[in-house]
């Protein structure tokens, strides 16, 4: 008896289970916003050249390149006040002297070919990122009811498949943030970013 009880406990409890799920449904809703960069982050490197009579080079020092990278900055509007060190400061040295780091931030792509462009020996621009606020408070409330609808038009095509409508909503699961933290530095000049909730609906037949 024991023996075959045991099989039928087993074919009984997925029938509960079948049972439990027709009456309700579960979706996602989402809704997305997009937050666009607020400048691009610019690496620059001044490296000073010692003298090498041999291969014609003449020395230059930081302090001389500096002075004619601020010229050729000025005439983007921007000047060598602008360039922020890499802290902790970040300076290596080879045979041809030292080299300074630093962090220049431009208002868009074409500002910063240009910087790029700069033909002053011993500058270097390179690794444009662009770079996004630390904290981006949005409105909640708007993209609660986006996302709602959302989750609404997913639970009512779904239920249509198995000739059933849904109902009062049984719960809702806010998975959103009042604050979102985008990738700081990145290549795209805009990010995605998605408030999402879990909506449980009745089922009617």
């Amino acid at each position: 008896m024991k023996k075959l009880l045991y099989p039928i406990i087993l074919f009984i409890i997925p029938l509960l289970s079948f049972g439990q799920e027709e009456h309700f449904i579960k979706v996602g809703g989402y809704a997305q916003f997009e937050v666009e960069a607020e400048n691009i982050r610019i690496i620059i490197q001044i490296t000073e050249s010692k003298r090498d009579e041999y291969n014609k080079i003449r020395e230059r020092s930081t302090e001389e390149i500096l002075e004619e990278t601020d010229m050729a900055l000025k005439s983007l509007g921007y000047s060598t006040k602008d360039l922020i060190e890499v802290w902790p400061r970040n300076s290596s040295y080879s045979s041809r002297g030292k080299t300074n780091t630093y962090h220049l931030f431009v208002k868009n792509m074409e500002e910063a070919v240009q910087v790029r462009n700069i033909s002053t020996k011993g500058f270097k621009a390179s690794g444009f990122a662009y770079q996004f606020p630390d904290k981006i408070v949005v409105d909640n409330l708007r993209l609660s009811e986006e996302a709602l609808a959302d989750a609404q038009k997913r639970a009512r095509f779904l239920s249509e498949k198995v000739n059933k409508k849904i109902g009062k909503i049984i719960n809702v699961t806010d998975l959103s943030k009042n604050e979102y933290r985008p990738t700081k530095h990145g290549g795209e000049s805009k990010v995605i970013i998605e408030y999402a909730i879990n909506v449980t609906y009745e089922l009617l037949d």
